[in-house]
């Protein structure tokens, strides 16, 4: 049995699909402004900002009542509750179980936020190990936290697939345990130096077909292959 470990956010989910839609919402409920709405999503950063300075920072410009806590925990709420999976990757997803592959997903994120965003996606349901970086106290890149996903999965570390859109969190914390990765490009370049990832593709569900249709052939198919038109040794 093979192992197929997969990121959450921007890779089986596109979150900035979701964020704009949770924020075209929030505007239109405040009766604010394209430029309000130009202002929130960057000042959100593609998650990157706290939830605490993003709803200190939104409570002060839009004057809102609620205290900072009750929007946060609003937020750790409704913006989950969003969450639906890229199309097809449940039925790649399914594909993979199918041909007898583990599945396992590994996020970095609150427990109880990145759960309730697996949950509403319905990959709670589809894969055999879930790690998430706040209920596990370990945070990828780190080497232990791959480790425990394959443990839950019951399969070896040793031979299997990440895919993921971070270079870092995902492409190199896989690559340092001997995993293969597949890096999820969605429209970008990939620009760090001194390592590259096995492969890459655009979406989820070519990335998942793709290492389906290919793992069989792994061991005599050239590292240059493309994936659906990108070069799998990056560019």
């Amino acid at each position: 049995m093979t192992l197929l470990l997969c990121d959450l956010d921007d890779t089986l989910v596109d979150r900035g699909r979701v964020f704009g839609l949770w924020a075209a919402d929030f505007v239109q409920a405040h009766g604010l402004t394209a430029e309000d709405l130009r202002w929130v999503t960057v000042l959100d950063d593609g998650g990157i900002t706290t939830r605490e300075r993003f709803w200190s920072r939104i409570r002060l410009r839009f004057s809102l009542p609620q205290p900072v806590e009750e929007l946060v925990s609003e937020w750790a709420v409704d913006f989950p509750s969003r969450y639906r999976c890229d199309a097809g990757v449940l039925d790649q997803l399914g594909e993979a179980h199918s041909r007898g592959w583990s599945l396992g997903v590994i996020t970095n994120g609150d427990a109880h936020i990145q759960a309730r965003k697996l949950a509403a996606a319905g990959l709670d349901l589809v894969v055999d190990s879930i790690c998430i970086s706040g209920a596990d106290g370990v945070r990828k890149p780190d080497r232990r936290i791959f480790a425990l996903a394959a443990d839950r999965a019951g399969v070896p570390l040793e031979s299997g697939w990440m895919i993921g859109d971070n270079p870092h969190a995902d492409i190199a914390g896989a690559r340092s345990v001997g995993l293969r990765t597949m890096w999820l490009s969605r429209g970008r370049t990939w620009s760090v130096a001194g390592f590259r990832p096995d492969h890459q593709a655009p979406d989820p569900a070519t990335a998942i077909r793709w290492v389906l249709d290919t793992e069989p052939f792994n061991e005599l198919t050239a590292a240059s292959e493309d994936v659906q038109g990108c070069d799998g040794a990056g560019p």
